[in-house]
């Protein structure tokens, strides 16, 4: 955890050229590299085709499921970083020619083809280990940590030499990806700080870097561990949710569609209008609001005690932050 920050450190400190542009330039392309590797290889193992099978044929009645709408959301907002500040930030620093709807289009094309392209991976080696293991693949699957720390150890071990091989390249691949998301999470912090503060980017970073550092080490001790999945599901599956549909009402009905899309279509060759107004204005912000409500009862219905504690300190801090942040005056020009 030291080192990460370490390294993210070293690389934020830096200009955003020289910095995260050129990390994110070596480290996506060899997320891509190895993960295809690995897709490759999984592709061809005994049993891949009981995992393909069970990733082209789903239980289409778990649609009817809210909890599966609430992951999916999460899951692709926080992939795409929709709603959250890294995204705005990263605009900012596209140059003035460039197409917003254009990048956002790729971007998204990109991202979902990446996750689908390794599934079939994942999928892949969870019916080599059910036909090996004789365990049904649905006992198998989990998410998030368990997956990841849990089922692929288990699962390299089996594969002997070629597992040990595969196994490095695999969790390179994900600290490759958590780094430059770390990167993403950072920086609109940095940004936005600076623009209210008369202290250098280098200095920032650093006293940033540090809380940061702190705060981490926390979670990886004994366990305190345990909150990484509280932390997480409640801030991907709950707090983001209801901030986008915040966000849609104040851009579609207080500031006004008809001021973005102007600036969203000036440079850009896919034009959005009428739909996308629409969408903003109407379907997301109710779609995601009666998602929300009904995530809400689920969760004070199924939750410990301790959870639910943990989840209104984490409103606590994030509002009083962000009040703090918000009273905090911008300086008069912005370098």
């Amino acid at each position: 955890m030291i080192v990460s920050w370490f390294i993210l450190w070293f690389i934020s400190h830096r200009s955003i050229e020289k910095g995260i542009g050129l990390a994110s330039k070596i480290l996506i392309p060899a997320v891509f590299i190895i993960m295809a590797i690995i897709v490759i290889y999984a592709l061809t193992l005994p049993g891949a085709s009981i995992g393909t099978d069970a990733l082209l044929n789903p239980d289409w009645n778990l649609l009817f499921n809210i909890n599966l709408w609430i992951v999916a959301f999460s899951q692709i907002i926080f992939s795409l970083g929709i709603g959250e500040a890294l995204a705005l930030t990263y605009a900012t620093y596209l140059s003035d020619n460039k197409g917003l709807t254009d990048n956002v289009l790729f971007v998204v094309a990109s991202n979902s083809s990446f996750e689908i392209f390794t599934a079939f991976g994942v999928f892949s080696i969870l019916g080599y280990m059910s036909a090996t293991s004789r365990t049904p693949l649905v006992q198998l699957v989990t998410e998030g940590t368990g997956l990841i720390f849990v089922v692929f150890p288990k699962i390299f071990s089996l594969m002997g030499i070629v597992g040990r091989v595969l196994a490095p390249l695999f969790f390179l691949a994900v600290l490759f990806a958590g780094i430059s998301s770390a990167f993403a999470f950072f920086e609109p912090l940095i940004g936005s700080i600076s623009s209210k503060s008369n202290m250098s980017r280098k200095k920032l970073v650093t006293i940033l870097s540090i809380i940061g550092c702190l705060c981490s080490l926390a979670f990886t001790c004994g366990v305190i561990s345990y909150l990484v999945g509280i932390v997480d599901g409640f801030v991907n599956k709950f707090g983001i949710l209801l901030l986008i549909a915040i966000q849609c009402i104040v851009f579609g009905w207080y500031y006004g569609t008809d001021k973005v899309i102007p600036v969203l279509n000036e440079k850009s060759r896919i034009k959005v209008g009428t739909l996308w107004t629409a969408i903003i204005k109407y379907i997301l912000p109710i779609f995601l609001i009666i998602i929300w409500l009904i995530g809400i009862v689920d969760l004070f219905m199924n939750v410990s005690q301790f959870e639910l504690m943990v989840d209104i300190g984490l409103i606590v801090i994030v509002m009083a932050l962000s009040t703090i942040f918000y009273k905090m005056k911008s300086k008069e020009t912005v370098v």
